[in-house]
């Protein structure tokens, strides 16, 4: 396990318009480049009790886990639909999520990870999503800017 920098860009599109959002945060990297996890604690003022993991598997699968005051476990895998949980601050989502894309570039130094998916709501649309994850190893005396 090593304290690395997570960089997330976060991309929604629904009902035409489009919404981003990017998180930078130290975090864990734990695994090698074909399995793999990685977990930072929320920053979002109203998940701040909460803890986040991917974990990538074959590099095409992804396991999306947040545990705390609201727990949500979403499944993320190339070419396939998954019916997931999703708990909010403002209550209880069971969603379809449909991954159009999972591209893993990370080894024990860093790299990106990209995943694109739909999600929807009793099969009918409801959103276009992409992350573009990026990790680096954290230097030791090097300041994080």
């Amino acid at each position: 396990m090593k304290d690395v920098i997570i960089s997330i860009v976060d991309k929604h599109e629904a009902g035409g318009e489009s919404v981003s959002s990017e998180l930078i945060t130290v975090g864990t990297f734990c695994g090698d480049e074909n399995d793999y996890s990685l977990t930072y604690k929320e920053q979002d003022e109203s998940l701040l009790s909460c803890t986040t993991t991917l974990r990538v598997q074959n590099k095409n699968k992804i396991t999306m886990t947040r545990c705390g005051d609201f727990m949500t476990e979403m499944v993320i895998e190339q070419g396939k639909r998954h019916n997931c949980h999703y708990t909010t601050p403002a209550g209880n989502l069971f969603m379809g999520v449909f991954a159009k894309k999972v591209e893993s570039k990370i080894n024990h130094s860093g790299g990106s990870l990209f995943f694109s998916y739909t999600i929807d709501f009793n099969s009918d649309f409801a959103s276009f999503n992409e992350l573009n994850v990026t990790v680096r190893e954290v230097t030791k005396n090097v300041p994080l800017s």
